[in-house]
C-alpha cells in the first residue's frame, strides 16, 4: 500500500511532479498529486470473493 508519508519524503516525487506537468500541462499541489498517485496505484484485493465465482461471472459477462 503508498502511503502519503512514505511518498510525500519520496526524493523523486519533485521529479515526478515536473514530468507529469511537462506531458500533462496541468499544474497540481503537491497534495493533489500525492492524491493522484495513491489512486492510480492503489491496488484491490481479489480475495473478497472465491476465484470460481471472478471465473463464474466472467464467463457469463463472456459465453463462449
Amino acid at each position: 500500500m503508498l502511503r502519503a508519508s512514505s511518498l510525500s519524503k519520496s526524493p523523486m516525487l519533485s521529479y515526478a511532479r515536473l514530468l507529469a506537468r511537462l506531458l500533462g500541462g496541468a499544474k497540481w499541489s503537491p497534495r493533489e498529486f500525492l492524491e493522484l498517485l495513491r489512486a492510480a496505484f492503489r491496488q484491490h484485493s481479489l480475495a473478497r470473493r472465491i476465484r470460481r465465482d471472478y471465473v463464474l461471472d466472467f464467463l457469463h459477462q463472456h459465453p463462449p
